[in-house]
């Protein structure tokens, strides 16, 4: 039982390493070894059999492992535009893998899958898994296409942006808008879609196609965004900079002030638009398309 102890400590450290934010992690672990702990000591003298044996199948690695289904809370922040909004109707109704029948488009919760349950569940989990790998990789290519005509993008935030602003590709905007990047509509004809963003009336920019999305996007970069990547374009914190004006709330309120723009008003809130970025780059292994 004290190797259990021992696994235990040891692939705790080895999972904070690995996921910071998980407090929850920390704290229940914590309860079952100290919980273990005791129940050496008050045992140890009249051992009782039975629960000793009970205690020696918790299987820790199942345990540890069970934990990687939980949300850090970068994962549960989120900005993108509609994540405000709710279905109208209460009842919507799901196929088998727990996909909308009467549309293409995910709520927040939807996207969480807090609207399924048992086998309907586990479908749908595997199906955002991978949902998500294939339009990480379809925009991940695109940007490095996008590179051969604006070389200063930076595959990696490109596609942590369009992640991040669409909800891989699942939000209303990115399904009926084709617009991957939340970019909000400045024209004077009626080629835009409203969507709850700063506020219910939000005007985004309707694309024919994602492509057209990626391609404005990238002109907007080269445009707006890269004369303010100082130094390497290569190194992802110029580009968090470039977005934010800095690296914290604190540093993109500052430059706000002055009078510039932000990529996002996301850039001066808690958690920074930049954290959500970078954790996602990390999470998803994104800086290797950056190669």
């Amino acid at each position: 039982m004290k190797n259990y102890i021992k696994t235990i400590f040891i692939k705790t450290q080895e999972y904070l390493l690995k996921f910071k934010h998980l407090e929850l992690l920390t704290g229940f672990l914590i309860g079952i070894t100290a919980a273990l702990s005791i129940s050496i000591l008050t045992f140890e003298k009249k051992p009782n059999q039975t629960i000793l044996e009970n205690i020696d199948k918790i299987d820790t690695l199942s345990l540890i492992e069970t934990f990687d289904t939980l949300d850090s809370p970068l994962d549960t922040v989120e900005y993108y535009p509609g994540v405000k909004e709710r279905p109208k109707s209460k009842r919507s109704r799901y196929d088998s893998v727990g996909l909308p029948r009467n549309r293409k488009w995910l709520y927040a919760y939807e996207l969480r899958g807090k609207h399924v349950s048992g086998k309907k569940k586990k479908a749908f989990r595997k199906w955002k898994k991978n949902h998500m790998a294939e339009f990480i990789d379809y925009v991940a290519n695109a940007a490095i296409d996008e590179r051969q005509h604006f070389p200063k993008i930076l595959p990696s935030v490109y596609t942590a942006q369009a992640i991040l602003e669409s909800a891989y590709g699942t939000s209303r905007l990115s399904v009926q808008g084709n617009n991957l990047f939340g970019h909000k509509y400045r024209g004077k004809d009626k080629t835009f879609i409203i969507v709850n963003d700063d506020s219910p009336t939000d005007r985004f920019t309707v694309y024919k196609s994602t492509w057209y999305s990626i391609r404005s996007h990238s002109h907007l970069m080269k445009r707006r965004y890269t004369p303010r990547v100082y130094g390497n374009p290569k190194y992802r914190k110029n580009w968090y900079r470039a977005l934010c004006g800095g690296l914290t709330v604190k540093e993109s309120k500052a430059y706000h002030a002055k009078g510039h723009s932000l990529y996002a008003t996301s850039c001066m809130t808690d958690p920074c638009y930049v954290d959500k970025l970078e954790y996602i780059v990390k999470k998803h292994k994104l800086w290797k398309y950056d190669k």
